[in-house]
Parts: C-alpha cells; sequence; structure tokens
C-alpha cells in the first residue's frame, strides 16, 4: 500500500476541511494510506513533520496561493517543510549524480 503525506498551508478551516476530505478520499476510494498533520497525533510539529518526509512513500502538496507565499518566504510550517524537501531532494539529486 501506498503511503502519502498531505502538505498544505493553513489557509482556513474550510480549506482544512477540504484537506481532510482529500485524505479520507485517498484512503477510501484508492486504497492509499493518506495522513495529513490533523490526523496525527503532533506534540511537536517540526518533528512530526521530518518523520513523515522520512516514512512516507510520496508528499502530496496542496499548493495555494497562501502556500506558496509561505514557501517563498519560508515561513511556519510550510517554509519548514519547503526547506525540508529541498534538501531532500538535493540529497537524491546528488546521490543520483544528476547535479
Amino acid at each position: 500500500m501506498k503511503k502519502v503525506f498531505i502538505s498544505y498551508s493553513w489557509d482556513s478551516d474550510e480549506h482544512q476541511e477540504w484537506v481532510v476530505a482529500l485524505v479520507n478520499k485517498l484512503r477510501a476510494v484508492y486504497g492509499i494510506d493518506a495522513k495529513c498533520d490533523l490526523l496525527l497525533d503532533k506534540p511537536n510539529l517540526f518533528s512530526m513533520m521530518v518523520q513523515q518526509a522520512r516514512i512516507n512513500d510520496k508528499i502530496v502538496i496542496v499548493d495555494t496561493e497562501m502556500y506558496t507565499e509561505k514557501a517563498d518566504n519560508e515561513q511556519g510550517g510550510v517554509g519548514f517543510e519547503t526547506e525540508l524537501f529541498y534538501k531532500y531532494n538535493y540529497e537524491i539529486i546528488k546521490n543520483a549524480g544528476i547535479e
């Protein structure tokens, strides 16, 4: 079973509900082990993000205008995730000899 983590920005309560609905649809309809922060125990948000980046097969980014702004300005959890994903992807490229 594929495992995915959904990354998104907390734009609004409605947006968070939409993300949870997406997670539930991926689980129910497609049999994907999908997760998002709202459905996980997260005593420390940043360590949870690192753990999820390590243990999942894919990261799905729900990109919105606010997500892009936070990523570009390295703000909050989105900024942390962006930096984490850049480093992770750089290591994959480096190890593949694509640099």
